[in-house]
Formats: C-alpha cells, structure tokens, sequence
C-alpha cells in the first residue's frame, strides 16, 4: 500500500506523557455557565457530578475520551481527541458536545499542570503529585472581552 502521508509517525516522549489521562475518573464540583452575572461569577453555581473514561487509540498517539456529565439538570455528553502535533510542537485536544459544540484547543504542559486554549474557553489541568487526582479549572468568554469561570471540579481517578 502507498504511502500519501510521508514518512510514519514516531512516537515520542511527548505522546508518553499523554498517559497520565488514561483511566476511569470520577469529577464533582461547581459549574458557574447558566445566566452568569459578570461582577459575581460564582453565583448561581451548579453542582456538577461526572465520569469519564480515556485510553489510548491504538498506536498510543492520541488519547481518546467520553465524558458523562450532570450540571444542575443539564446531560453533557463529550467524546475528546487528544494528542501531539510534532509538526507545530504542541499538544491539541478536540471536543465533540452532545449538544452540537466542536471545540479545538491547543495545549502545553509544565510539569504537572497542563493548559489547553480555545477561542472562547480554556483549561487548568493540575494533576496530584501521584497522578491520583486532577484539579480542574475551566473559564470561557461568552462575551469578548471577560474570561469569566464556567466550572471548578476534582477529578478522582477510579480505575
């Protein structure tokens, strides 16, 4: 079979590190979205309760993910693509919402806190010092010029 693409892929440290999403979490927290007041943010918070679970797609380049959250009465269903882009040198992430939103992100990672940035939203990611355990902290502009919060969870790896 011909190759259209170039050479293969080679696997690097990079793509190792993206091992430290594989698994099954738990998440609780606040979410802050719905009719948000910018001068109080916080206010109005909603819980929010989720699992998910990632693993590597075959070949260990990207990390796929599916994600079942509840905020308040609200069902938000996210299947993700994450990975590598050795080209540009950085890592990306892609979000695929249940209810129609396609998010792309670049990211980066600084020892155990990884960003990922969008056009309207972003994330923290800060994992424990044993992997255990991620602190997540997700803002976005629902107008253009205010990052405001839209959610605060723990991430508890449960298998």
């Amino acid at each position: 079979m011909a190759d259209n693409y170039g050479p293969p892929p080679v696997q690097g440290p990079e793509h190792e590190r993206l091992g430290a999403f594989i698994g099954k979490w738990h998440a609780e927290g606040q979410s802050y979205g719905q009719n948000q007041d910018r001068k109080n943010p916080r206010a109005g918070a909603q819980p929010w309760v989720s699992d998910e679970v990632t693993e590597w797609h075959p070949g260990r380049f990207f990390v796929i993910g599916r994600e079942d959250a509840r905020t308040g009465s609200d069902a938000l269903i996210t299947h993700s693509v994450i990975g590598y882009d050795p080209q540009a040198g950085e890592y990306f992430a892609h979000a695929f919402e249940n209810h129609g939103h396609h998010n792309r992100y670049v990211g980066r990672v600084d020892g155990r806190t990884w960003t990922f940035n969008g056009d309207r939203e972003r994330v923290r990611i800060l994992f424990s010092e044993d992997g255990k355990e991620q602190t997540v902290t997700w803002e976005w502009k629902p107008h253009d010029d205010q990052w405001l919060p839209l959610c605060d969870r723990t991430n508890v790896r449960i298998g």
